[in-house]
């Protein structure tokens, strides 16, 4: 199921012009609200923590300009790697959280 969510969240398009982008943002915090109610339940903390980091990433990009579509992107890729992890794999899957964190604080220097 988290895979499903996942890949529901990758198909959304970047949007093209500003009219858009409000629209497109919304898709992705609902898909992202969907992440985690599948995650959650079975207790995918990490991958919880990634769509909740995509839901304030979404917060912080509705201005109503063309957002940078990577960073949604870049959070989309550590969902499919967390996802992919063997749940042994805690240092691998604490890299990817961190350097997911990382970037957000680079990219919204007043959120890090």
């Amino acid at each position: 199921e988290v895979a499903r969510r996942t890949e529901e969240l990758a198909a959304i398009p970047a949007p093209c012009d500003a009219a858009a982008s409000g629209p497109a943002l919304q898709q992705v915090y609902r898909a992202a609200g969907h992440v985690i109610d599948a995650a959650a339940p079975f207790g995918l903390e990490e991958i919880c923590a990634v769509a909740i980091s995509l839901c304030d990433v979404v917060d912080r990009l509705s201005d109503g300009s063309v957002p940078d579509w990577r960073i949604i992107d870049v959070h989309v890729q550590s969902l499919r790697l967390l996802n992919a992890l063997p749940a042994e794999a805690t240092e691998e899957r604490n890299e990817v959280a961190g350097r997911l964190a990382d970037m957000v604080a680079r990219k919204f220097p007043q959120a890090g």
